[in-house]
């Protein structure tokens, strides 16, 4: 396996999510089914604006293309609790968790 089909593995999972087929993702992108095939198969790379016009149609960041949606939503998940931390400082938001863990 080469480094685009590591690189890009969840691009068939995103585009199934989101409801696409090959076809119809590579008319909106201007280019042949097969194009999508070769780059989900990782045996054509593909270009940046590629992956950025990819992120755009399915409403996620570029990186995402990296992660599985689970795992992408894990990370926002990760991502958001992080910035709430840093808003509310590790004191209190240590205290909201001690006020909302279920009994032992």
């Amino acid at each position: 396996m080469n480094t685009a089909s590591l690189s890009w593995l969840h691009l068939a999972t995103w585009r199934r999510k989101k409801g696409f087929t090959q076809e119809q993702l590579g008319n909106i992108l201007g280019v042949g089914k097969s194009a999508i095939s070769r780059w989900e198969n990782g045996e054509r790379q593909m270009s940046l604006e590629d992956i950025k016009k990819i992120a755009a149609i399915f409403g996620i960041e570029p990186f995402a293309l990296l992660l599985s949606p689970d795992d992408y939503e894990k990370a926002k998940t990760i991502h958001n609790f992080a910035k709430l931390i840093d808003q509310i400082g590790l004191d209190r938001a240590n205290s909201l968790i001690e006020a909302i863990k279920p009994p032992e």
